[in-house]
């Protein structure tokens, strides 16, 4: 994506960077897009199957099971992608650079 569209880019901390630097922001924008998208995926994958589990007959748990598949394909899709583009797959809405969350038990 072009630096002019990204609005983290155009800042003047950005401006002072190396292009090395500027190339390691790039990458870690990147990263983070994909893993929103991976992690909107996974989300309507968990959504659509609790549509199949809540759906009355068969026709529509039939219905609803395309569209699990149809998520499922997307998740597949986007796995390669957020496991060697980038530095990681980040948490979801985490934002680059920011310390990962800890989860509570």
């Amino acid at each position: 994506m072009p630096d002019e569209l990204q609005p983290a880019l155009r800042h003047d901390v950005v401006d002072k960077m190396n292009e090395a630097e500027k190339g390691e922001v790039r990458r870690n924008l990147e990263a983070w897009r994909f893993s929103q998208f991976m992690h909107g995926e996974q989300g309507a994958l968990i959504c659509t199957a609790k549509i199949v589990q809540t759906v009355p007959d068969i026709d529509s748990k039939f219905y609803a099971a395309t569209q699990v598949i149809d998520e499922a394909r997307h998740v597949e899709g986007l796995q390669p992608l957020t496991s060697t583009k980038g530095p990681a797959r980040l948490p979801a809405q985490q934002q680059p650079g920011q310390p990962a969350r800890r989860r509570h038990s």
